[in-house]
């Protein structure tokens, strides 16, 4: 079982989704061992600096529709159905999900490991200054 499993979806922009990989890697997040990050890309071509493809795997939506509107619903309950596979026999004690523009805080992780010592489940929205 990995300990945490971390989802970015990206719709395109490579620029943003880098950048975001480089905030998680050199967060708090650096120092955890048993984890999984993986791209849901939503039928577009990108690509990932080198030094993210081997510590990142890409699920890619290829049989989805082209909506451009995003459709974040469907990647999220994507996220948690790959994350946790059987939540009898859950493959993974944390999911996070993330937009590929998500600007993490270089404690995000501690943040929230902190925070789940009180809640079972922690959701954040744009502006909130949980993690």
């Amino acid at each position: 079982m990995k300990h945490i499993k971390v989802y970015i979806v990206t719709y395109k922009r490579s620029d943003i989704l880098n950048d975001t990989l480089e905030k998680l890697f050199k967060s708090d997040f650096q120092n955890v061992k048993n984890y999984e990050v993986t791209v849901i890309n939503n039928h577009t071509s990108f690509s990932l600096a080198d030094k993210f493809k081997n510590r990142v795997r890409v699920l890619h939506n290829t049989l989805r529709p082209d909506w451009s509107n995003g459709n974040l619903s469907e990647n999220w309950n994507q996220a948690l159905l790959d994350g946790f596979r059987d939540l009898s026999n859950p493959d993974a004690e944390y999911v996070v999900t993330l937009q590929n523009d998500t600007s993490l805080h270089p404690e995000w992780y501690s943040n929230l490991m902190k925070m789940h010592e009180k809640y079972n489940f922690v959701v954040g929205k744009f502006g909130d200054n949980i993690v």
